[in-house]
């Protein structure tokens, strides 16, 4: 994934530890620097079919 977001952007960061404001850390999977802006990007690695929208809550997993 950190590869093929070099396309998109001029420079791509790929797990990074950030201080989350509370006293600890949280771990971003990529941060790109593009032309349109910062892009921060949580992958997954999910089999079956992923099914929902962008301001639905809760999205749907079908196996088989």
């Amino acid at each position: 994934m950190g590869l093929a977001l070099k396309d998109i952007g001029e420079d791509v960061l790929n797990d990074i530890l950030i201080p989350d404001g509370k006293g600890g850390l949280t771990q971003l999977d990529h941060v790109v620097l593009a032309p349109s802006g910062l892009w921060v990007i949580e992958t997954k690695n999910y089999k079956g079919l992923i099914f929902g929208g962008e301001r639905e809550k809760c999205w749907t997993q079908r196996l088989g």
